[in-house]
């Protein structure tokens, strides 16, 4: 599926190189629904159409047209209505358990960082890849680290580290190895009961910063 390989491609690739730029303005687009070619996405990305190109075909396709027409088809699939009263019970019985100050907190840190680093293992990796996608219009290069933390990363200043556990039972001796690099590391858990409250927390967390 097209959204799986550029999401890899956004979190395998240094923040700064062309292919993660154009990784992410592609999920901008079939986010947002934004009409694109290659010569917006080569601008969007600060790159060349030559690149976007190139890009292309290390995704496996044998022109931009053909990437193009895979996220076309990938937006046209998509089921806009959620699922609200599936979890609305859940919601309203949890309401109270919800730390919003901490969202809050962790909703500043995020617009004050000039880069943020995301940490989750098994459903919490989910939600990770929740939480970026929400952000993702952000101008700001947001990357799910790998649960072993096996990748190289070149960690730049004022990077921010969110971990998230909501059920309190990550073990963090990988990530303990890491922390020196990062200018501010937060755990995100929250008394959790059910998985779909785990993704009202991301919806939750995306509203707070993007109305900051």
């Amino acid at each position: 599926m097209i959204i799986n390989r550029l999401i890899h491609v956004l979190n395998e690739t240094d923040v700064t190189s062309p292919s993660h730029a154009i990784a992410k303005n592609l999920l901008v687009c079939i986010k947002k629904e934004k009409a694109f070619n290659i010569t917006k996405l080569a601008r969007m990305s600060g790159t060349s159409k030559a690149m976007v190109s190139k890009f292309s075909k290390q995704l496996g396709y044998e022109q931009f047209k053909d990437l193009k027409d895979d996220c076309n088809m990938y937006k046209m699939k998509q089921i806009t209505a959620k699922p609200v009263d599936l979890f609305l019970e859940d919601f309203k019985l949890e309401l109270d358990t919800i730390d919003f100050s901490l969202l809050k907190k962790i909703a500043r840190s995020i617009k004050n960082a000039h880069c943020v680093y995301i940490y989750g293992c098994g459903y919490n990796y989910v939600l990770a890849i929740q939480l970026q996608n929400l952000l993702l219009d952000l101008d700001l290069p947001i990357v799910i680290m790998d649960d072993l933390l096996s990748r190289q990363y070149h960690i730049k200043e004022q990077a921010l580290l969110l971990i998230i556990d909501l059920q309190k039972d990550t073990d963090l001796s990988w990530v303990n190895k890491k922390l020196d690099a990062f200018s501010q590391v937060i755990q995100f858990n929250a008394q959790n009961r059910t998985n779909l409250m785990g993704n009202v927390y991301m919806e939750l967390l995306s509203i707070i910063v993007h109305n900051l």
